[in-house]
């Protein structure tokens, strides 16, 4: 074990370090003119002949390191690849005493939008300025996380001289290392996460979050991606590959957490709104709910698209006109989703009304996308095209705040007066005595005479908005006037002109109480006898 130890170290040394000691052999350059300084400068770091020493010859001046130079050569290539600036030599002087018109004195400048950037000629030979060494020591503050002392590559000096279809092994071994420490740290995000989302929310509440931890996780991993990858100083071409597909993953990713956060949000609505009891119509939320799902996804996949280089006004020319046959072919469908927003915003009914529109009478008990579900009297279920019930009349039941009641009470003809007055006052003491009877509204009155029998008008407004508690006042009223009228001797005129046979009309007369006092007091013994017959509403 120990000798293949000893061999792989070996190998390693030579696979490193033997190219260095040769290209240390034997180091050429000159600095004899502009051009010659330039080619001696970017040729030495050009990919297939890379030599470090060699690049750092124009910096070596004012007693300056080798290594001080190397990082200025490494970081004034940089600082041109990054301004995009392209270097024609052929427009460069190879005359040794070249002198700059506007400067008066051997100066060479590489471009005019890098003015602080040229060389000069000292003891004969072409070097890069102070003021060139000051701006690229600014550069490495401003763009090196190891501070202007140390960068990434010149930190692996001795790993740049061996390439990998032009990507330098520390570049591949940075990324490889990368992607193992986005694996670790995605699994770290993924457990503190669920373990923080598990201690403020209930089980409910979890499955609404827990879907929220990937893609946040993956968001910042690609987040981090976007960074490492300028810092790398890859090859232009690669360079601008990955960070493309960064940018669309990160798009895409975030085109997943903002469909996963509509979730969380119509989950707060919802929970908010049974929490607090708010007028807010949790019917209208799955509908927000998926219209904020589809729009996310319609605009996140268009960015997604063109983050990668697509041009997408074709698609949306496409779409478009796509959209249009799809609407035309669609129009009912179109029309009853909009009916549904109608319905849904302007509330002209709720669920658990009760309705009566375009012929249809029942409870709703379901408002879709497309129509809305109501069960009729004959508990049978009907389904309205939302469009269709927009457009109609609807009168809603469920809306009424006091329900009307309204009778007529036919007694005979013959009937006399005085017994005639006890009945009516009898009848307005019954509605009195209903406490499901708003105050004030009724009305008994002897309104019409027909078919050889008195109507006695008997109307209520009940301040009840359930309709069972309804009909069991009516109920209870009804029952008092039966018993009232059994108890006073008064035979109801409408049974009366069917059972002619059955109805003595001078036995009914000589037997009715002719005393005023006496039927006050068979009034009186009533009421006092049904005192806790109350229908409580």
């Amino acid at each position: 074990m120990r000798q293949i130890y000893t061999v792989s170290l070996a190998c390693f040394l030579l696979f490193f370090y033997i190219p260095q000691a040769a290209n240390e052999e034997n180091i050429e350059y000159d600095l004899s003119s502009p051009r010659a300084t330039i080619i001696t400068h970017l040729g030495a770091l050009e990919e297939d002949n890379c030599n470090y020493e060699v690049a750092a010859k124009p910096f070596l001046q004012n007693n300056r390191t080798v290594d001080e130079s190397i990082k200025l050569a490494i970081g004034l290539r940089d600082i041109l690849k990054e301004k995009g600036v392209q270097i024609d030599l052929d427009h460069i002087p190879q005359n040794p005493n070249y002198i700059d018109h506007k400067a008066k004195f051997h100066k060479y400048q590489l471009t005019e939008s890098l003015p602080k950037i040229y060389l000069v000629k000292v003891h004969n030979q072409w070097v890069y300025s102070e003021a060139t060494v000051k701006y690229v020591e600014k550069f490495y503050q401003r763009n090196y996380l190891l501070g202007k002392n140390v960068s990434l590559e010149w930190l692996f000096k001795h790993l740049y001289r061996k390439i990998f279809f032009e990507i330098h092994v520390w570049q591949i071994a940075v990324l490889l290392l990368s992607l193992l420490i986005s694996v670790i740290l995605y699994r770290i995000l993924n457990f503190l996460l669920q373990k923080y989302s598990r201690s403020l929310t209930s089980s409910e509440g979890y499955e609404v979050i827990n879907p929220l931890v990937s893609p946040f996780n993956m968001f910042i991993i690609s987040l981090l991606f976007g960074v490492i990858i300028p810092i790398l100083k890859l090859p232009r071409i690669l360079e601008t590959r990955l960070l493309i597909y960064t940018r669309g993953s990160l798009f895409f990713i975030a085109m997943l957490l903002c469909y996963r956060l509509v979730d969380l949000f119509s989950f707060y609505i919802h929970k908010k709104a049974i929490d607090k009891k708010t007028n807010f119509n949790l019917v209208l939320l799955p509908m927000v709910t998926v219209c904020l799902k589809v729009l996310v996804i319609i605009v996140g996949v268009l960015i997604t698209i063109q983050s990668l280089g697509f041009n997408i006004r074709g698609l949306l020319a496409g779409v478009g006109i796509g959209g249009l046959g799809f609407a035309l072919a669609s129009q009912d469908t179109i029309k009853n989703f909009f009916g549904s927003l109608v319905i849904l915003t302007d509330k002209p009914f709720k669920i658990g009304d009760h309705i009566i529109a375009d012929k249809v009478d029942g409870k709703v008990e379901e408002i879709g996308f497309r129509s809305t579900r109501i069960r009729t009297s004959q508990d049978s279920i009907i389904y309205v095209p939302n469009g269709k019930l927009a457009d109609s009349y609807v009168d809603n039941h469920g809306e009424k705040q006091y329900k009307r009641f309204s009778t007529d009470i036919a007694i005979p003809h013959t009937t006399p007066a005085p017994l005639i007055e006890t009945f009516i006052e009898g009848l307005k003491k019954i509605v009195e005595h209903c406490p499901a009877v708003r105050e004030g509204k009724y009305y008994t009155y002897l309104y019409n005479l027909q078919d050889a029998s008195f109507y006695i008008k008997l109307e209520v407004v009940f301040s009840v908005t359930d309709y069972n508690i309804e009909l069991a006042n009516r109920q209870e009223i009804l029952l008092q006037v039966s018993k009232l009228a059994h108890i006073l001797g008064i035979p109801f005129g409408t049974y009366i002109l069917r059972k002619k046979s059955t109805f003595d009309e001078e036995t009914f007369l000589a037997s009715w109480e002719s005393d005023p006092n006496s039927l006050k007091e068979k009034l009186q013994g009533f009421f006092n006898n049904n005192n806790n017959n109350n229908i409580t509403p």
